[in-house]
């Protein structure tokens, strides 16, 4: 009994920490680069891509700079938020941002400079 209830346990645990796992033969890569708002680095924030089925990875913003690891293969919206720079809203929904980025195999690296 006692084993059956840390299965249990242990499934559900995976379940909280990440969802499903990729595929094992999805392709991962790694996404950096530099944030800037009307040429100026955005000091503190987040970066987000929204994968499909409502999924997303994301990184912080630190004086501009971002990196997103196992990021799948594709193209997907990026939304970016800050609450020390006043960023127009539209940026900060994925319906709105207008942001694409297409992601290939290996290191890829994006800057992306927003402006009003």
């Amino acid at each position: 009994m006692r084993s059956a209830c840390l299965v249990l346990f242990a499934a559900g645990a995976a379940g909280l920490c990440g969802g499903a796992a990729p595929a094992a033969d999805e392709e991962l890569s790694s996404v950096e680069g530099r944030v800037t708002f009307n040429g100026k680095p955005i000091p503190e924030g987040t970066i987000t891509f929204h994968l499909k089925d409502d999924q997303f990875v994301g990184a912080k913003l630190k004086d501009g700079m971002y990196r997103v690891d196992r990021v799948p293969v594709g193209e997907f919206t990026v939304t970016i938020e800050s609450k020390k720079a006043r960023l127009p809203v539209k940026y900060s929904r994925e319906e709105t941002s207008g942001l694409k980025l297409a992601v290939k195999k290996g290191k890829n690296t994006a800057d992306i400079d927003l402006s009003d």
